[in-house]
């Protein structure tokens, strides 16, 4: 029975980040995050669960007349936490990531890089 109420969900995406118009420089920051989650459904329409993502082709740019440089990241696991309220083909959620990215090439050191986000979704084929 318990197995009836639990959910597996595979998440990919791309998260791209870039400074506001200058003249003299520009940067931005892409990756692709990777996620898998796994949920139990309670009757009411709500889900809580968590699992695992990861960041691949973290890559920070700039170029301009402040700073040329290029920063990659390595592809270090997180976690995540989610609880999400389902109502028909609708949901929206609220998530906590836990993420540090860690710098592979052009700089040293890590960041930082958990969250706390929001989220709706329109689910097809239900």
């Amino acid at each position: 029975e318990i197995f009836k109420s639990v959910d597996a969900q595979v998440n990919a995406g791309w998260k791209y980040r870039t400074i506001p118009e200058a003249s003299n420089q520009e940067a931005s920051w892409s990756r692709f995050p990777v996620e898998a989650l796994l949920f139990y459904r309670t009757p009411v329409g709500l889900r809580v669960g968590g699992g695992a993502t990861m960041h691949l082709g973290n890559v920070l740019e700039a170029s301009g007349d402040a700073l040329n440089s290029r920063v990659e990241f390595k592809n270090n696991p997180g976690f995540l936490v989610q609880a999400e309220y389902v109502m028909r083909n609708f949901s929206f959620d609220l998530r906590y990531t836990v993420m540090k990215y860690e710098v592979e090439s052009g700089g040293s050191g890590t960041i930082d890089a958990s969250s706390v986000g929001a989220g709706f979704s329109i689910q097809f084929g239900r």
